[in-house]
């Protein structure tokens, strides 16, 4: 995830991310078109978290595509059908990966479409080379470095996987190494996900209070309202020390899942300014499962929620300053979100 472009069609990594359920096998039937699209629409139809909250009428897109489809049905016939079906979730987390290289790997979401399908609005390169000359990696998930002028932290977070343990002792150690900046920049234009509860933690560095940041529930049945007790996440001081100067949260449509909720908790601490694009607007768990003829699709099966008890699936989170960057002017050296993050904190 640290090269220049990201190829959205290598999401399947996010399959194998630990914050994902294994994949899990039907019983076994027939496998065949109309068989293959009924697994589909049932795993959903038990399996989704937010009919409610997006008002899908999923008995309805049963009725209008699985006409299309017989027993002789090809596995074009099959996809291009489930892919049309799929569409109505504009939910980043829905996805469906094929055995057959003729068949691109679908997204449900804003980053399935083909403007979509590098990074095109950040470099670390460009960071590294203008901005912060001394960005080092600090573990496989973070970066950090003070800007070249003004004395302001930069720290750069690719994703949350790491273990708990040694997130604690990646970001106490950096914001104890920052501690006399002016201001820090929390970069998450390329996070692409991971454990919400690292996030959490990272927020925690910047607080000063408790407060909620988000409420989670999970499906745990087959109807559309069968949902564990809903879970209230707090982001509050963590470590033994904080950082409560002024931060801004650099976002992009890249940064997404446990991005965002990141970005929840983040948003809730007095210091912190968003900056950037609007975020992924993809929140919830995941869960991937085998089709008969061996392809794999997820599904969204929780409802997140903001502390306004609103949600932002499909929508994203959109930033107090919205400037984004341009390919353009990357490949001229330039980073202008960045730079407007600077301004604002020197």
């Amino acid at each position: 995830m640290k090269k220049n472009k990201i190829i959205v069609g290598f999401v399947i990594t996010a399959f194998f991310m630990q914050s994902c359920e294994k994949i899990l096998i039907g019983k076994e039937e027939p496998n065949t078109a109309i068989n293959n699209f009924e697994l589909v629409w049932k795993n959903f139809d038990e399996s989704y978290g937010m009919f409610d909250v997006k008002n899908i009428n999923w008995q309805q897109q049963h009725d209008l595509y699985r006409p299309l489809l017989t027993e002789n049905s090809s596995d074009s016939d099959l996809y291009n059908v489930l892919t049309a079906m799929l569409k109505v979730f504009n939910d980043n987390h829905v996805t469906l990966f094929t055995t057959d290289k003729k068949l691109p790997s679908f997204r449900s979401g804003i980053l399935g479409n083909a403007s979509f399908k590098f990074q095109e609005d950040f470099s670390e390169e460009v960071v590294k080379q203008n901005y912060v000359t001394n960005l080092k990696e600090e573990s496989n998930d973070i970066s950090f470095g003070i800007t070249d002028n003004y004395n302001i932290g930069y720290i750069l977070i690719f994703r949350a996987e790491e273990s708990l343990s040694n997130t604690q002792k990646t970001i106490d150690k950096i914001i104890d190494e920052l501690k006399d900046t002016k201001g820090i920049i929390v970069d998450i234009r390329t996070h692409s996900g991971g454990y919400d509860y690292l996030g959490q933690y990272i927020a925690g560095k910047f607080a000063s209070s408790k407060r909620l940041f988000m409420s989670s529930k999970r499906k745990n049945g087959p109807a559309h309202d069968d949902f564990t007790e809903t879970l209230k996440w707090y982001v509050e001081p963590t470590g033994t020390s904080q950082y409560v100067k002024p931060v801004i949260l650099i976002t992009s449509r890249f940064s997404t899942s446990a991005a965002e909720t990141f970005a929840l908790a983040m948003k809730q601490n007095e210091n912190v300014k968003q900056l950037g694009d609007t975020t992924s607007g993809a929140f919830s768990d995941q869960k991937s499962t085998e089709m008969y003829n061996g392809w794999v699709y997820t599904i969204s099966v929780g409802d997140y929620r903001a502390a306004n008890g609103l949600t932002y699936e499909g929508i994203g989170l959109a930033p107090d300053y919205l400037i984004i960057a341009t390919k353009t002017e990357l490949d001229n050296g330039q980073d202008k979100p960045l730079e407007m993050a600077i301004d604002k904190l020197k």
